[in-house]
Order: structure tokens, then C-alpha cells, then sequence
């Protein structure tokens, strides 16, 4: 038993030191790679070198009713993350009543580009695509999960009536 073990520990290192010496020998090691920016992104975004500018054009779409041919946007049913229903669903991927299944985020928004908005779907990995996914995301950080909107993350706490009293938040 011990000869058998033995043998078998043995040929397992030499199949992982053979391994490791043809990816070296091969240079497909892209933690090795001086510049792995350089490989190949198949979700490559032009134009989104920030999240901050993925939030921004998300914004936008999500706003935009010209992205079908119902006149409707995002916005028109989730205005200020209204209807999301964040307090009951929580994050993607989850059940969703209306399709039946449990969907991802990038799942949801095009069932919506599809049906009520009447256009069609977004590319996955696209720009647009990934550009609501962020602004969505940053609707669950201002509304929260419970579906309420968190003060501390507002643009300006200070419009808040009394935003320095004893309730406030942001001071938790």
C-alpha cells in the first residue's frame, strides 16, 4: 500500500513540474507577462475607463426613451429605484415572478429592453449593457436593500431636514 501511495505521489509531481515547465517554456503564464494589459479583453469597453463614467452613461440610458419603440424608459417605472422591489428580492441573481426563472442582472435588463420597451437586446459584455448594470447598482447603494433611500449616500445629506440631529444616520 505504502509502494502504490508512494508511486502515485511521485508521478503527481512529476505531471505538475512537467506542467509548469511547458507554461513557462510556452509563456502563457499572464502573471508572468511584463504587460498583461495587453492580452486580449473580450469585454473590452471603449469609452468606460471608469466606473464613474459607466455610472454616468448608465444614468442617461436609464433615462432614455428613445432606446425603444414603446416610449418608455427605465425610468418611467423605476424612478428613484421605485418598483424594484429591493426590500423583498435583494441582489442578482435571484427569482424573478415575471420570467419565471431565477435571472441575472444583464438577464433582467434585456427581458425589459425586450418586453416593455420593445427593443432589442443589449450585446452581452456591450458598453450600454454594462453601463445600466453599474447605474443599477448604484441605485441598490443609494436605496439599500431595504428599498429606502440612505441619506449618508445622498449628494447632499445637508438638504435633509435637521441632517446633524440625534437620528441622523450617518452618525450611527
Amino acid at each position: 500500500m505504502k509502494k502504490v501511495s508512494m508511486i502515485l505521489t511521485v508521478s503527481m509531481m512529476l505531471f505538475i513540474l512537467a506542467g509548469v515547465a511547458v507554461a513557462q517554456d510556452q509563456g502563457k503564464n499572464p502573471c508572468r507577462m511584463k504587460k498583461p494589459q495587453a492580452l486580449k479583453n473580450p469585454f473590452s469597453h471603449r469609452g468606460l475607463s471608469s466606473l464613474e463614467k459607466a455610472v454616468e452613461m448608465g444614468e442617461e440610458l436609464w433615462k432614455d426613451k428613445n432606446l425603444g419603440k414603446s416610449n418608455l424608459s427605465c425610468n418611467t417605472c423605476h424612478a428613484k429605484g421605485a418598483q424594484l422591489n429591493l426590500d423583498k428580492v435583494g441582489r442578482f441573481p435571484h427569482y424573478v415572478g415575471m420570467t419565471g426563472e431565477v435571472v441575472t442582472l444583464d438577464q433582467m435588463i434585456n427581458f425589459y429592453m425586450i418586453n416593455p420597451m420593445k427593443a432589442k437586446p443589449l450585446g452581452w459584455g456591450s458598453t450600454r449593457l454594462t453601463a445600466l448594470a453599474a447605474y443599477y447598482q448604484e441605485i441598490v447603494k443609494e436605496y439599500g436593500e431595504k428599498g429606502v433611500a440612505n441619506p449618508c449616500s445622498m449628494k447632499n445629506p445637508c438638504s435633509m431636514k435637521n441632517p446633524c440631529g440625534p437620528k441622523n444616520p450617518c452618525r450611527r
